[in-house]
């Protein structure tokens, strides 16, 4: 009698689990090799990662704070890492410097980006495992991963990432980090515990790729409501009839509070029938509770996020009306591209099978069959509300027009990346189909039968890996091509750039990419590219869009002197055949290429600022378009622009919406020189100049205006203004004068940075000792003790007093979360951050400024205001109620300006009588009651008049403590918050 090839479960699984991963694994390290093993220069984006990942290098060597330096040589200087996200270059620029060097900074670069997508079926394997899945179709999982394929779409394709593709450095991490981060999220959410590596995951996600946090943030929300969206029929069993594959369900909140699990020790369910596992514990019927304690987690974790990373969103939100969006984006990039054309390439396999047979479509078609079959087990239904959800979202605005204004900041994303989330939790689709087969053959419990899964899947997978083989050895082709006609050229292009750094420094143009320069290449690479890959200030490529000279540099014009001044364009690399107009010079020729040189002030120049606008970035580009092609860069007219409300000015200022018919009708004879630059030096995050000056004008920087400059003349504090097109201005007088310009964060951003830094291992205590916590009440109940010796326990350790807060405080969260987000759009004006327009509008910002220099003084009640009373000052503030304006000081010592800090401070007072209100109320009508009546509060029409129409904020101040002063007088109710 033949004997049986009987499987060994779940060892055989393991094995074959790890045999797919290495395999996965393998393909990549092997046919990615080209990346690193080919030194050719960066194309597409990786040019401007590797730039900011040296500027990385070169804060930390120059004590600058790294997360927010300036980046000189891209788009006029700006400083990117204010907007954008910047954990990705502190990897190989840590190891560069801890290596002293030795390590080069450019073979870090391309090592990380290679290990990293060589590495990304490890990150959807644990991602699966951590959502509950088995090791065979996480494994499967990962097997699928690297081999999507699309027409350039910016998913999570090679396409993304390699160096033939779009270079997206940073997306690379966030493809990493995304999947994990979303499994703990999850894991946090149902269990009520791992926050701090959520916290973690969540974080480096968002820093890596603020579009990718987007999704995780967005998605946990969703995770919050998956109870409610499927449960179990009565008389379930509970008991599957699928094949277990090695799955061992995540503990729920039903686990913990069965205590099924002790430590690291988990109950495994017994194998019925040899190898059938029973399934996940029958949920309960959803009810309200569910769904509010997943909320009070969500809320929890998304504040733990947001502190950890306060000091990139909250100096992001202050400065940006500096953010751009540029005019030159394609429309589908930005609103994405409608239902019918994406639902079209779904099911034409174009979305995740470009070119090929839809294997991977057709494998993600049958796991969204699959999960919809087991619906009523919770981790089936992650993959598909996950589908869902991002392909509705990945519509777009063509598709839901004004109804995405409603999710938070929607206007700012660029919604044709959502197809991420489409993509990963297609990935996963594809994994629990490929996973069918293999669970039927592991349920025969004979060897023999794992032949037909592995038969099927081979010649499922096969001819795609053959494909993406392809696809990448393409790109080493490219790569060496390149490489070969740099060498051939290396001699000249490396003396031009000798030459170039000898010379003066200045901008270098090598024709922009919408014209001539994009056929001006060195093998496949353009030689802006090259040129700014070394370094050199460059105009031409937009490698990103963020500043607002962005739009305005594409409109250069080769012919026009005034242009070249402008943009302070002093060199012109070109192809030696080229001609030119006679202001433009040569210099010398380098084998094909040739160099010319133009006259110009250089960096400083000193302007005239006669008009001044005040209006919104979105009539930006019209106004500084008209203005560049008027006559007033030739004869220096710069006027002043404030983006927003016009403070500080002696100037009155016209509406930004109607510089055009302004300038039509004004007009400015050219005047005599206003003086000369005597010299200049251009440091990484300076400009330094000595200036001659004729009469009085404006000292115009020729790099993109931010709030963080700061300017001395002559050692002494002068403020910076924006002039056009999105230029730093200083006024100075006649004379001789010494100006430093440097950039310079705020302190708040290095303060929230030192929060968020000491937020982490704070996070990790209290995370461990409410294990502690855990434990102790599982052992006083395990003990068998008395009632009252347990209860006597608990109240004389600070674990007891801290469950006891906890249960006394958890019924108020949800109202709590309620009364912050009313509040929240009660104060919404507050946080444009300008002046409220109300009848005191002018009259507390003096004040405010007075009461913080008499603190700064030493003065801690201040009474004297000096600068009040037509200047002759007035003992103003023994007669006026203080609070508001210790209030006020406490923000701008944080690093919030003036204006900010009094609305910051209105916010802080709106929210403290909400809170108050909802403590009076709820002592006699319970939280319910105690929610309505802060919101009645909140929206008293005597309330809102005081604070945006009389602006009478001494009054307004009053109103946090009314309800306060009352609290605890009156009989309290049966639901009292003590």
């Amino acid at each position: 009698m033949r004997t049986a090839r009987w499987i060994t479960f779940p060892g055989q699984e393991r094995l074959i689990a790890t045999l797919l991963l290495l395999l996965a694994v393998a393909f990549n390290l092997y046919h990615l090799y080209p990346e690193v093993a080919i030194q050719v220069p960066n194309l597409n984006d990786g040019v401007l990662h590797f730039l900011a990942t040296e500027r990385v290098v070169t804060a930390l060597f120059f004590g600058q704070n790294p997360t927010d330096p300036w980046l000189p040589t891209v788009v006029q200087g700006y400083p990117l890492f204010h907007y954008y996200q910047h954990l990705p270059y502190f990897p190989p620029a840590a190891l560069h410097l801890l290596s002293l060097g030795r390590l080069p900074l450019l073979d870090l670069f391309n090592w990380t980006r290679y290990l990293l997508l060589s590495l990304f079926p490890l990150s959807i394997y644990w991602s699966m495992r951590r959502f509950g899945f088995g090791r065979l179709p996480a494994a499967l999982g990962g097997l699928v991963a690297p081999l999507l394929a699309t027409d350039g779409l910016y998913g999570l394709d090679f396409g993304s990432y390699v160096w033939g593709g779009h270079g997206l450095y940073t997306q690379l991490w966030g493809m990493l980090l995304l999947p994990p981060a979303l499994a703990q999220g999850y894991a946090a959410l149902r269990e009520g515990r791992g926050y701090f590596w959520a916290t973690l995951l969540l974080a480096a996600t968002l820093l890596s790729h603020l579009l990718f946090g987007y999704i995780a943030l967005a998605s946990l929300v969703l995770f919050t409501f998956l109870p409610v969206l499927g449960q179990r029929g009565k008389g379930t069993t509970g008991i599957s009839v699928q094949p277990s594959l090695g799955v061992e369900p995540l503990g729920g909140e039903n686990d913990a509070k069965l205590g099924r699990s002790f430590g690291k020790h988990r109950l495994k369910p017994p194998l019925q029938n040899g190898n059938w596992q029973k399934a996940e514990p029958p949920d309960r019927l959803p009810t309200s509770d569910d769904v509010w304690r997943r909320a009070k987690r969500l809320i929890l974790l998304l504040a733990l996020v947001a502190l950890v990373t306060a000091y990139f969103w909250v100096p992001f939100l202050l400065d940006n009306p500096y953010l751009n969006r540029s005019v030159w984006e394609e429309a589908g990039k930005v609103d994405s591209y409608g239902y019918e054309w994406i639902l079209g390439t779904l099911l034409r396999g174009q979305l995740f099978d470009f070119g090929r047979w839809p294997s991977l479509t057709i494998l993600a078609g049958v796991g969204l069959a699959l999960c919809l079959w087991r619906w009523r087990e919770t981790r089936y239904r992650v993959p598909v509300a996950l589908f869902i959800l991002w392909l509705l979202l990945y519509f777009g605005r063509p598709t839901w027009g004004v109804l995405l204004d409603l999710l938070p900041m929607s206007r700012d994303l660029h919604l044709h990346r959502l197809i991420a989330g489409v993509h990963l939790a297609g990935i996963t689709l594809m994994g629990l189909g490929l996973a069918l087969p293999w669970g039927w053959a592991f349920s025969r419990r004979d060897v023999r039968y794992l032949l037909a899964p592995a038969v099927l899947t081979a010649l499922l997978l096969y001819p795609v890996y053959r494909e993406r083989a392809d696809y990448l050895g393409q790109n080493a082709r490219w790569m060496a091509e390149s490489q070969s006609a740099f060498a051939a050229e290396a001699q000249d292009i490396e003396a031009l750039t000798e030459t170039l750094w000898q010379l003066p420094p200045g901008r270098v143009y090598a024709g922009l990419a919408g014209r001539w320069g994009k056929d001006y290449k060195v093998g496949a690479v353009p030689i802006y590219a090259l040129l700014q890959r070394d370094g050199f200030d460059m105009l031409g490529y937009l490698y990103h869009a963020l500043s607002l000279n962005a739009d305005i540099q594409v409109l250069f014009d080769e012919s026009r002197p005034e242009h070249y001044n402008l943009f302070n364009v002093r060199y012109v690399v070109a192809p030696a055949e080229r001609t030119w107009p006679d202001f433009v010079r040569p210099v010398g020729d380098f084998g094909r290429h040739r160099l010319y040189r133009v006259a110009t002030s250089g960096y400083f120049d000193l302007v005239g600022s006669d008009l001044a606008f005040s209006g919104d970035k979105r009539d930006f580009y019209p106004a500084a378009s008209r203005w560049l092609w008027s006559d007033r860069p030739r004869v220096k007219q710069h006027p002043a622009l404030f983006l927003g409300e016009a403070t500080d000015t002696d100037q009155q200022p016209f509406p930004l919406s109607q510089a055009d018919d302004v300038m039509a009708q004004t007009s400015f004879p050219e005047e005599p020189l206003r003086g000369r630059i005597v010299w200049e030096k251009v440091e990484s995050n300076a400009y330094l100049a000595e200036v001659e000056v004729e009469r009085e004008s404006t000292l115009l920087l020729k790099v993109t205006y931010h709030p963080n400059w700061r300017a001395t003349v002559d050692g002494i504090a002068a403020k910076t203004v924006m002039v056009m097109p999105s230029y730093v201005g200083v006024k100075v007088a006649p004379g001789l004068h010494h100006v430093r310009l440097v950039y310079q964060p705020r302190p708040l951003r290095g303060t929230l940075l030192i929060v968020g830094l000491l937020a982490l291992p704070l996070i990790a205590l209290a995370e461990w000792r409410r294990q502690e916590l855990i434990r102790l009440a599982r052992w006083l109940r395990l003990a068998r003790l008395p009632a009252f010796v347990r209860r006597r326990v608990l109240e004389v350790t600070s674990w007891g007093r801290y469950l006891a807060a906890r249960e006394r405080l958890n019924p108020h969260l949800p109202y709590l979360g309620g009364l912050a987000l009313m509040t929240l759009l009660a104060g919404l004006p507050l946080f444009q951050f300008k002046i409220i327009g109300g009848h005191d509008a002018l009259a507390y910002l003096p004040r405010t400024v007075e009461f913080y220099e008499g603190l700064r003084a030493g003065q801690l009640f201040p009474r004297w205001a000096p600068d009040l009373g037509a200047g002759y000052g007035q003992p103003f503030f023994n007669f006026n109620p203080p609070l508001f304006y210790y209030v006020s000081a406490f923000f701008h010592l944080l690093g919030f300006g003036f204006v900010a800090s009094q609305n910051l401070a209105c916010f802080a007072l709106l929210l403290l009588a909400g809170l108050g209100m909802y403590m009076l109320a709820g002592e006699v009508f319970g939280p319910r009651g105690g929610l309505v009546s802060a919101v009645a509060y909140l929206f008293a029409p005597y309330l809102l008049v005081t604070l945006y129409v009389r602006h009478a904020l001494a009054d307004f101040a009053a109103f946090a403590f009314i309800p306060l002063s009352n609290s605890h007088f009156g009989m309290k109710g049966p639901q009292s918050l003590d």
